[in-house]
């Protein structure tokens, strides 16, 4: 939700010192109606991107996506 790389190579270390077993992808995917609705949703690529680098990061870790992976 408009974290920037900056702000995702943070959570990435910050996960390594809390020894965490599964890591959670949201895809943000705004519902309308909703208080985030209007926003827009993560482009597919991005998605990836963000999938792929932590993969990279953690190539022995559990990953569970959320939301919007009806999409992929």
């Amino acid at each position: 939700m408009e974290e920037t790389w900056k702000d995702q190579i943070d959570l990435s270390l910050s996960l390594r010192e809390l020894g965490i077993e599964s890591i959670p992808i949201n895809l943000f995917n705004p519902k309308k109606g909703t208080s985030l609705g209007e926003r827009s949703s993560l482009k597919l690529f991005d998605g990836f991107k963000t999938f792929l680098s932590f993969a990279l990061s953690y190539p022995n870790k559990s990953y569970v996506m959320l939301e919007g992976k009806t999409k992929l």
